[in-house]
């Protein structure tokens, strides 16, 4: 009798979130960018929003101006509760700005550089604005609709999330897709190849009583998983073998598959060999 077993490599459900564009606590220069004629709110790469203690003063400025960005709600370009909006984006918003923070010993300051797009001809979205995600075939993945958490209606709730996929609605269609309750993310289940793509999710953010866009462009990437092969057994095949009384036997096991670290094992009357008999020699080689 044969048996045998596998080491199988098992890889679990991952979602990346990967901006191609972020500002980074550790950058010098933090780059923002936006789509023109959408609000964005920065924040100040040193700072943990929403919390600031009392004795901390952070102020924005444009740069190379000595005058503060005004803190009027009603100005298209303001600063609130830390931080810097432009309600909406203008290609003229693009250039540097920098944030100051100071308390009674220690002073700081950052300077970002924002740019605002245009959509690519024909399209919803700018490539260059567009947010990495990676989820795995055959798993359930998750597409999440990044960098929300600001826009917010009069009562604190979030607005509503519409998806498109190359910039067209109806995919939700599919049956293996369904919107994640609470979230503003689109669940996949038994991911596959034909998933991935550009997917947008747009919401309706109103403020002062007037209504923006505001968009995100997620680029899918499916990584595929490894195929699980089942072994074939080569030789034997429930194969009898005659053998003379007292003489000396070699029989081979003769396995065929694609999982790596594959160990084949004899055993004798559900015994290992070298527990049923410790003159019994395994080899194995590849």
């Amino acid at each position: 009798q044969q048996n045998m077993t596998s080491l199988f490599l098992h890889i679990g459900h991952l979602i990346v979130l990967i901006p191609l564009f972020s500002a980074a606590e550790g950058c010098v220069i933090c780059d923002y960018f936006v789509l023109v004629g959408e609000p964005t709110a920065i924040t100040c790469p040193m700072i943990t929003l929403p919390v600031l203690h009392s004795d901390y003063n952070l102020t924005w400025y444009k740069n190379g101006s000595a005058t503060p960005v005004t803190t009027e709600k009603d100005a298209r370009i303001h600063q609130r509760e830390g931080l810097l909006w432009f309600i909406p984006a203008v290609l003229e918003d693009s250039g540097l700005y920098e944030c100051s923070v100071r308390s009674l010993n220690h002073s700081n300051k950052k300077t970002i550089n924002l740019t605002v797009f245009k959509n690519d001809n024909g399209l919803c979205f700018n490539g260059k604005m567009k947010f990495e995600q990676k989820v795995m075939s055959m798993n359930t993945g998750k597409i999440i609709c990044p960098d929300l958490e600001q826009f917010k209606d009069e009562d604190n709730n979030q607005p509503e999330v519409h998806w498109y996929k190359e910039c067209k609605p109806g995919f939700l269609e599919d049956k293996r897709l369904l919107l994640a309750e609470g979230e503003n993310a689109v669940l996949i289940r038994n991911v596959t190849v034909q998933d991935r793509g550009n997917y947008t999710c747009h919401m309706l953010y109103t403020y002062m009583g007037k209504q923006y866009n505001v968009s995100r462009t997620i680029s899918l990437e499916v990584k595929e998983k490894p195929l699980k092969m089942q072994p074939e057994f080569i030789y034997p095949r429930n194969n009898t073998i005659e053998v003379e009384l007292g003489s000396h036997v070699v029989m081979e096991c003769n396995i065929s598959s694609g999982i790596n670290g594959l160990i084949p094992f004899w055993q004798v009357n559900d015994e290992d060999v070298d527990i049923f008999d410790k003159t019994y020699r395994e080899q194995f080689y590849e």
